[in-house]
């Protein structure tokens, strides 16, 4: 008897688990119908801040879309803060904001040289609790709402088209930028580049980066200089480079290695770049004897393009003087306070030496 008692208290409870894990499903389910989810959001600032939102067509998805009503997937609320905007968007959506399958996040120089709204916007997105730090961050040259206004036009949510345009163009041994990385720039006080979108009538397509630092965007770097900037970190494949005689050198592996020394003129650093690179077509010459045609062509490209960019507009991209905190210490404590003085007095020395085959 006392064993039939157990047998249906048990049951019982077994019902009643599954009962209450039915309400909550469908608790969930009705949660989820009442909530927009952010794929792209679009920053700028004018006299107070300016966030565009793009939704997904859900209903292009089922089918059941008109196409009819783009105005529909995205949104612009404009505040003094981000938790005022969040609070305006609530009061004025039957939906609720969520943030958690936000994709992209785009920024344009109205926020970007602005480095009191940045560094208060980036500390704002670190405490957060909805927003990832690996969502993905980039430049745009024209503005924020335009582009993420471009929500409809696309053959993809906006926030889904940069992603994946994001990945195609991805070089092996190159970090994808993401908000937390911008954030972590910012507490180390360190310099990142962020890739740059440009817009056409129908299109979305990356042009470069931006320099990023002392929360604010510095330079511009085109294509090549880009390419430069990231093989001078040690990092990047796929890279071409073309020699005499329409031969073509590809990029296959690079590494960098940075040499120390405090000098009483200054810090002296020796960059090595080495690496391998593929000849295209291989019947193009003897790759031996390419190989110093190629090591000469891209150290001269670094010297023209990016040496002024270190050491004249004493932009430290590539953090030499934070890295010195733990290659050369001393270097470090010396100039500890004074980075302008740092590059003021730095020679930089550069070597490439890469094989090819």
């Amino acid at each position: 008897m006392k064993r039939t008692r157990l047998r249906l208290r048990g049951r019982l409870a077994a019902i009643i688990l599954l009962f209450a894990f039915t309400l909550t499903g469908c608790a969930d389910m009705v949660e989820i119908q009442e909530r927009d989810f952010v794929m792209a959001m679009g920053i700028a600032w004018q006299e107070e801040y300016q966030f565009t939102f793009a939704l997904p067509d859900l209903d292009a998805v089922t089918g059941q879309s008109s196409g009819s009503d783009q105005d529909r997937l995205v949104r612009t609320i404009h505040g003094a803060t981000f938790p005022e905007i969040e609070e305006t968007y609530n009061r004025t959506s039957k939906n609720r904001l969520d943030l958690r399958h936000l994709q992209a996040i785009v920024f344009d120089a109205s926020v970007c040289t602005n480095p009191a709204k940045m560094k208060e916007i980036l500390e704002a997105m670190n405490d957060h609790y909805e927003l990832s730090h690996n969502v993905l961050v980039f430049y745009c040259l024209g503005n924020t709402k335009d582009l993420v206004g471009m929500e409809g036009n696309l053959d993809s949510s906006i926030g889904d088209y940069l992603r994946k345009i994001n990945k195609n163009n991805q070089r092996d041994g190159v970090d994808k930028v993401t908000i937390g990385q911008l954030i972590t720039a910012q507490e180390n006080n360190t310099t990142i580049a962020i890739p740059v979108i440009d817009q056409s009538e129908a299109s979305v397509f990356l042009d470069g980066s931006v320099l990023f630092q002392n929360n604010q965007t510095v330079r511009y770097l085109n294509q090549p200089e880009s390419a430069l900037y990231h093989l001078m970190k040690g990092e990047g494949n796929g890279y071409l480079f073309q020699l005499s005689g329409n031969t073509v050198i590809k990029v296959t592996a690079v590494r960098d290695k940075l040499l120390y020394e405090n000098r009483t003129d200054g810090p002296y650093i020796k960059l090595t770049l080495s690496g391998t690179g593929q000849v295209m077509p291989k019947s193009h010459g003897d790759s031996p004897s390419l190989a110093g045609e190629f090591n000469q062509l891209l150290a001269s490209q670094i010297q023209e393009a990016m040496m002024p960019i270190l050491l004249e507009q004493h932009l430290d991209f590539l953090n030499l003087y934070e890295k010195s905190s733990y290659r050369q210490r001393d270097v470090w404590m010396r100039y500890q306070g004074e980075t302008g003085k740092f590059t003021d007095e730095l020679t930089l020395e550069i070597v490439v030496d890469f094989t090819l085959y």
